[in-house]
């Protein structure tokens, strides 16, 4: 092969690649403008829609959702909820409720999940209100004053995710 022809080959490579990235930038940009029109106008403007570090992200006035591999707890999530340790997945914070859903996947068992949480959900003063274990998927559902709470630990493929519900009741 020629010095020629070899400088030419890694000229094509060069430009497929840098167009790939290119490409794959306006993309993500064109994604993001897009989802960020549909739920503005589905919800009548004032969205804002983030795709970043294989996350999603929107935040509107009446709350924020994050799903993806780099989630973080909202700041403004309750501080007597036991948060377990493990990557979070999925974050949705209402204003309307002062609604969480939070999604974590641990290393933990599903009931060692369950043993934990009897015991922080009564530690932080929340009336424990039931239980329950149905083929190894594990519930408790706590109550304090107008606030409930549910958590919930189930395995799948070897993975344990534990999901943290709570809202104010009108």
């Amino acid at each position: 092969m020629s010095k020629k022809t070899l400088y030419v080959i890694i000229a094509v490579v060069a430009v497929l690649a840098i167009g790939g990235i290119v490409s794959s930038f306006l993309l993500k940009k064109g994604a993001e403008k897009v989802s960020e029109k549909i739920i503005e106008d589905s919800i009548g403007g004032g969205a804002d829609v983030d795709l970043s570090n294989g996350s999603y992200s929107v935040n509107v006035n009446g709350g924020s959702f994050q799903v993806g591999d780099d989630v973080e707890i909202p700041e403004s999530f309750p501080e007597d909820i036991y948060v377990i340790s493990g990557d979070v997945k999925y974050a949705l914070a209402t204003t309307e409720t002062s609604g969480y859903t939070v999604t974590i996947e641990t290393t933990k068992t599903p009931a060692e999940v369950n043993t934990i949480y009897n015991r922080e959900v009564a530690a932080d003063g929340w009336s424990i209100s039931g239980t329950s274990n149905y083929g190894g998927t594990y519930s408790i559902m706590g109550q304090k004053g107008d606030r409930y709470l549910s958590v919930t630990a189930s395995e799948t493929d070897g993975q344990t995710t534990v999901m943290l519900t709570t809202y104010t009741s009108s």
